[in-house]
């Protein structure tokens, strides 16, 4: 069953980064979907307590990320993951966004609290009733606004000080791997160069455009990507991080200047 014939992943789960993070270190970057059901199934590579709730984690993963290698976003993320792991909550936070429809409702929600400010769950439950008028009963609305809160908090969007006190809006830095990831997932959307920066994905990351920029050009330096960048003309090459799944064993070579 698709994401959105559920009604979205966080209609039950959060992002499940720290079950994604032990998953992705049980399996080979060439992984196959299969492989990944029997890690999480089979091997119980998330730590769940019974067979019914690694099949639900099983499921909601797949929603959020894929898991299938032959699908070009999750080709590049698992690339990606191996590179920059500070950027990882960031990057796995744009896949579960661009693959759950409930999640990314919740984004006006979150880019519109102010830094220091706190975010709720009833805001996030108002920001899906703002984009899906009706889909949602308010019960279903209120989960998903409290599972979105988690997920905001683990992609570093929400800062709080104990388990209990306000979830508080911090800034976020994006990495060169995170941009890259919103750039992939721009181009698999069927856009090019200076189009690229200004994606709903690429808002995401919350920060100015010459910031964008600048992080491709880190990536690029570091042989992830290519950028150019010449007045008002921008070219991006993605390749690399979309090769073909045979190629996805060989690594990137971070370039030395």
């Amino acid at each position: 069953m698709s994401q959105r014939a559920s009604g979205g992943a966080h209609t039950s789960r959060t992002m499940l980064l720290a079950d994604l993070s032990s998953v992705l270190a049980a399996c080979a970057p060439s992984a196959s979907q299969d492989d990944y059901r029997e890690a999480v199934i089979r091997d119980n590579s998330a730590g769940k307590d019974s067979l019914s709730s690694r099949q639900r984690t099983f499921r909601y993963l797949r929603e959020l990320y894929q898991l299938d290698i032959e699908h070009p976003p999750f080709r590049a993320m698992r690339r990606l993951w191996a590179r920059d792991v500070p950027g990882r909550p960031l990057i796995a936070l744009l896949m579960a966004s661009a693959n759950d429809q409930a999640l990314a409702a919740t984004a006006s929600g979150i880019l519109t609290t102010p830094v220091g400010d706190a975010a709720t769950s009833a805001t996030l439950a108002e920001a899906v009733e703002r984009e899906f008028p009706g889909r949602y009963s308010p019960a279903v609305r209120a989960k998903i606004g409290r599972n979105a809160l988690s997920s905001w908090t683990q992609a570093g969007y929400l800062h709080r000080n104990s388990p209990r006190s306000p979830a508080l809006r911090q800034p976020i830095d994006p990495t060169p791997g995170a941009v890259a990831m919103a750039l992939v997932q721009g181009q698999v959307d069927g856009l090019t160069g200076e189009r690229l920066f200004g994606t709903p994905r690429a808002a995401l990351l919350d920060t100015s455009t010459a910031t964008l920029h600048d992080r491709a050009h880190e990536a690029a330096r570091k042989g992830w990507l290519e950028y150019r960048s010449r007045g008002m003309v921008t070219e991006v090459d993605l390749g690399a991080l979309l090769a073909e799944p045979d190629d996805i064993r060989l690594p990137l070579v971070e370039r030395v200047h």
